[in-house]
């Protein structure tokens, strides 16, 4: 990496970098011996297949990634206080190719109570090392990176020291998404994926005391996908609609500290080849009960319980889903705890 910030003046800055890495990424699973026509008797009465299987030597790529960046910032009096903030990043990669990720922020702040942000910007996701050798071999098949276009709009209240109140709108589009049913088949286009996402957030910080704080926030969005090879299109498997989480903080004479924290997602559509259809929302709440420093600073105790009151609940299954190689749907644990003991020296 090399990276360099200039001051062009009191009220403005640039700043820029190069970047270059290389990776040496295993070309896939690790491929091994097979031998299923040799039959071994094994303590005179079972008999078993591929005794001796090994791993082959693997097979690597090398991939390499050269990426810069620059970046402006201007800071203003315009309607009290405002901030522009300009940059772009140019990636190019020896699989996938070129990448130009531009971005906007702009930040207003009119008084000391109420700030406003906007930000625009586009970004990539690269094909993961799994996606791309789920291709079939040598079927010269290339998987795009997948684009996003991301804008957001921002505001936050603080009408006293100790409460915050942030409201937050979002949209998101996203292009040549990598379907992973597609991987496998002839059809070339690998990237036939277009999501659209678009939400709107809550959320408040509080003080109650000098030792009680707390927390909650809320989210809605709504979401849609296309396959355009298919043509199929619905809302995105496993993202629900509503969301939201709540908790509180208790610090207990000098100490202890309890953190209580709540949990809760709403309804959850399963991939389309899950025959469960949807999964049913569930509600979280999870405990830690931690010590400050004793004994000299040197020991901290806590104590964390996950899902308190045992909720039975479950996550869709985001492969085929069918039921036989993958989960329809995925049983998560209940009431768990760990003990953590901490020392320093």
């Amino acid at each position: 990496d090399i990276t360099g910030n200039f001051s062009l003046s009191v009220n403005q800055n640039l700043s820029a970098g190069i970047q270059y890495i290389q990776d040496n990424v295993e070309a896939g699973a690790r491929k091994v011996t097979l031998d299923l026509t040799t039959i071994y008797l094994w303590d005179g009465k079972d008999t078993l297949l591929n005794l001796h299987s090994a791993f082959l030597p693997r097979v690597y790529d090398i991939r390499n990634n050269f990426g810069s960046y620059l970046q402006y910032v201007l800071n203003t009096k315009l309607f009290g206080k405002t901030d522009f903030t300009l940059g772009a990043r140019y990636d190019n990669n020896s699989y996938f190719g070129d990448a130009f990720s531009p971005r906007l922020a702009i930040v207003n702040q009119p008084n000391k109570k109420l700030t406003f942000k906007f930000q625009l910007g586009k970004a990539f996701r690269s094909p993961t090392n799994l996606e791309i050798y789920r291709l079939y071999a040598d079927s010269n098949f290339r998987i795009k990176q997948e684009k996003l276009l991301t804008y957001e709009v921002n505001a936050i209240y603080t009408p006293s020291p100790h409460m915050r109140i942030q409201v937050n709108g979002f949209h998101n589009e996203l292009k040549d998404v990598i379907i992973l049913s597609d991987l496998t088949n002839f059809q070339p286009n690998k990237n036939p994926g277009v999501f659209k996402i678009t939400g709107l957030e809550a959320a408040v910080d509080f003080d109650i005391s000098d030792n009680i704080n707390g927390f909650a926030n809320f989210t809605y969005q709504h979401t849609w996908g296309k396959n355009l090879v298919t043509g199929a299109s619905d809302k995105l498997a496993g993202i629900a609609n509503v969301k939201g989480n709540a908790g509180m903080t208790i610090h207990i004479n000098d100490l202890f500290i309890l953190s209580v924290s709540g949990n809760w997602v709403g309804k959850r559509k399963a991939t389309d080849t899950d025959p469960v259809g949807f999964v049913k929302g569930s509600f979280l709440m999870n405990g830690v009960l931690s010590t400050t420093e004793m004994f000299n600073k040197k020991i901290t105790v806590s104590l964390n319980v996950h899902n308190i009151l045992n909720t039975k609940w479950f996550d869709p299954g985001f492969r085929t889903a069918e039921g036989v190689l993958f989960s329809t749907i995925l049983e998560q644990p209940g009431i768990n705890g760990l003990v953590k003991v901490g020392l320093s020296f």
